[in-house]
């Protein structure tokens, strides 16, 4: 049991663990500069956050299943919001968009909003613990986290796979 919470542990490390109720799910806003593109070799989304604290640029990378629908491009200033499976944002233009597993709740703090919503399979976050360098930023915009120009690129902190 122990070693199956371990496990556990080390795959969701990237979201804060609180206890939670059933029906409780954590939520991170992060305010700031945000940026979303479609990966130029067209495997997923990129997503840049300048987070407004001045804390270095995190990126985030969306997986579809096939013939998917991608999240459009747009950049603007808002609010980046992620859950377990779930990534949101909300934009000072009126822009809500969504991008989730099929099996994740919807927190509640975040049900009340219309959002646009897209199905998506995996999220790699980059850059939260240490600054990525122009290189690497450039292999994620380009390949994605699966490309080979990725290689040389730190992994990625978290990979979120869809369960079937």
């Amino acid at each position: 049991m122990r070693a199956r919470v371990l496990a556990a542990l080390s795959v969701f490390s990237i979201m804060p663990l609180r206890p939670q109720g059933p029906a409780a799910v954590d939520v991170e806003g992060i305010p700031g500069q945000i940026e979303v593109r479609t990966v130029k070799d067209g495997s997923g989304t990129f997503i840049q956050l300048k987070p407004a604290d001045r804390r270095h640029p995190m990126v985030f990378i969306l997986q579809y299943a096939e013939r998917a629908k991608f999240l459009p491009d747009w950049s603007g200033n808002g609010t980046l919001y992620l859950s377990k499976g779930l990534v949101a944002i909300v934009g000072q233009d009126g822009t809500r968009r969504m991008a989730k597993f099929p099996e994740s709740p919807v927190p509640a703090s975040l049900a009340r909003f219309p959002f646009d919503r897209f199905e998506i399979v995996g999220i790699a976050r980059y850059g939260e613990s240490a600054p990525l360098s122009e290189s690497q930023l450039l292999n994620l915009r380009t390949y994605g986290f699966g490309g080979p120009a990725s290689r040389g690129a730190d992994p990625p902190q978290a990979i979120q796979p869809h369960r079937n």
